[in-house]
């Protein structure tokens, strides 16, 4: 831009979305949604505005989402977060003009994921005792500055989630049990 002195100028700049968001719809299918936790990640963690680079460390981090009740207290529950975008299937990015922007391939391994915990009771014949379990959905397809990915899942009987989209990989762990947390 160049700037002249004493003339009024008008300059258009062109912005675009540097976040992205991704949401995680739970149907309880009469399980109890109480205490559920989920937690996404697999995204850059800086920008730079200079470049229009994003940053991705090698151990992304834990960012929780925010939980959303969909259709009143026994319906669908929906989990959310807002982040920087993910990577993407080869690293760098070819823009194609179409009316869907984010049509992508999906890559050879997960680029991003959520973590779900479930708290639910497991019943043996002397006593109840309540367990977590834990399921890691793993996504393949990119999630691009200015998308909104929504996933929808169902809860089992064990605590355990399944994807609507049979392209998401999984695992679960029954008998989850958390790490060492130490106050500080």
């Amino acid at each position: 831009m160049e700037i002249l002195e004493g003339i009024d100028q008008y300059f258009n700049v062109h912005l675009y979305m540097a976040n992205c968001a991704a949401m995680l719809i739970i149907d309880p299918k009469g399980q109890d949604t109480n205490g559920i936790r989920v937690y996404s990640t697999g995204f850059a963690t800086d920008f730079n505005i200079c470049d229009s680079l994003f940053v991705y460390p090698e151990n992304s981090p834990i960012v929780r989402t925010s939980q959303l009740k969909v259709n009143g207290e026994s319906g669908p529950v929906g989990f959310c977060s807002v982040t920087f975008p993910s990577r993407d299937t080869r690293h760098t990015r070819t823009v194609i003009e179409t009316e869907e922007p984010f049509i992508a391939e999906p890559g050879e391994e997960s680029l991003w994921e959520f973590r779900v915990y479930v708290p639910h009771q497991e019943s043996n014949n002397t006593r109840s005792e309540e367990k977590v379990t834990e399921t890691v959905l793993r996504i393949k397809e990119p999630l691009r500055a200015g998308q909104l990915k929504i996933i929808k899942c169902w809860v089992g009987s064990n605590g355990e989630v399944h994807p609507l989209n049979p392209e998401i990989g999984t695992s679960v762990t029954l008998d989850w049990k958390p790490g060492l947390e130490i106050e500080t």
